[in-house]
C-alpha cells in the first residue's frame, strides 16, 4: 500500500517539474500583455471585440536630412493598448481644420461619465487587416495617456478624425 501512494505521489509530482508551465501560455502572455476589459466603441456604435490587451512596447522615430543624407534615430518604450475587432472603425470628418488627421480617444468611467479626451496624432495607431477584413487589428500608443486613466476607465469610443 506504501509502495503505491508513493507511486501516485511521485507520478503527480513529476507532471509539476517536467511540464513546463508556458505551454498553456500564449505569445501576447509570454510577452508581459495584461488582458483588459474595457468595452468598445466608434462614434457610438457597439464594436465586436475579440481580443484586448496592454503590452509594453518599443517605438523608433527616424530622423533624416536629405541634402547630405544624414540620419539619425531614436527609440523609446511606451504602453500599447492592442485590439482586435471584425469591422474598422470608424472615419468622421473633422469639423476644425487642426484636428484633422489624427485620432479621438473618449475615456469613461463605470457610470458612463466622460473622464477624458485625447487627440492623437494618425502616427500613433497603427494598423492592419486581412484580405476580406474580418479581422482588423490595431495598436494604440499610449506615450501621453496616463495610466492612472486607464484604471478608472470602463469603456472607450475611439475614431478616426478625417
Amino acid at each position: 500500500m506504501l509502495n503505491k501512494l508513493t507511486a501516485i505521489i511521485f507520478i503527480l509530482a513529476s507532471n509539476y517539474i517536467f511540464v513546463p508551465t508556458t505551454i498553456a501560455q500564449n505569445l501576447s502572455e509570454k510577452l508581459g500583455a495584461i488582458e483588459t476589459g474595457f468595452s468598445f466603441t466608434t462614434l457610438g456604435q457597439s464594436v465586436n471585440v475579440i481580443d484586448q490587451y496592454l503590452i509594453k512596447r518599443a517605438e523608433k522615430v527616424v530622423f533624416r536630412y536629405v541634402p547630405d543624407e544624414v540620419s539619425a534615430g531614436l527609440g523609446y518604450e511606451s504602453y500599447h493598448l492592442e485590439i482586435t475587432i471584425k469591422e474598422k472603425l470608424e472615419v468622421s470628418d473633422a469639423d476644425k481644420k487642426r484636428e484633422r488627421f489624427h485620432w479621438s480617444l473618449n475615456f469613461f468611467d463605470s457610470q458612463g461619465e466622460v473622464i477624458s479626451t485625447f487627440i492623437i496624432a494618425k502616427e500613433q495607431v497603427k494598423y492592419s487587416g486581412n484580405q476580406n477584413e474580418s479581422l482588423n487589428f490595431y495598436s494604440i500608443d499610449l506615450i501621453d495617456i496616463p495610466l492612472n486613466l486607464l484604471d478608472r476607465t470602463h469603456h472607450i469610443d475611439l475614431f478616426y478624425l478625417r
